[in-house]
């Protein structure tokens, strides 16, 4: 049986994940996550993740499955739908503060097409 919270996000154990280094530290403005192509092998809903830490910090907590108190979250548990660009603005967001790496979650599991990360760079460490 399966079971939906309030927006229609499934419940389910355990998660899908992928892990990225941003080219550049910087502040989040807007995510996108396409699921453009995938028209029935697509994850019901994602969590995108957030740090801002250096790559040697970032190699341990990468693989470390206790490390979650190194991840803000930066895109709450989102619906999603079939072969779609789903954007979402700096007002749908739940971290503003500088990061260095994204963690995806896709619950519970499918095809995204493209995660797109906008937003402008930190200067000061540039």
């Amino acid at each position: 049986i399966l079971l939906a919270d309030k927006e229609g996000i499934l419940k389910v154990p355990g998660s899908e994940w992928a892990a990225f280094k941003l080219g550049l530290p910087g502040f989040v403005r807007a995510v996108e996550v396409d699921t453009n192509h995938f028209k029935g092998n697509y994850p019901d809903s994602v969590i995108i993740e957030a740090a801002n830490v250096d790559d040697e910090t970032a190699k341990k907590i990468l693989l470390d499955p206790n490390s979650a108190d190194k991840w803000k979250v930066l895109l709450p548990a989102s619906k999603l739908s079939a072969h779609k660009q789903h954007y979402f603005p700096m007002e749908k967001l739940a971290c503003t503060d500088r990061i260095t790496h994204i963690r995806v979650r896709m619950f519970p599991d499918g095809g995204i097409s493209r995660i797109g990360i906008l937003g402008r760079y930190d200067k000061v460490s540039c």
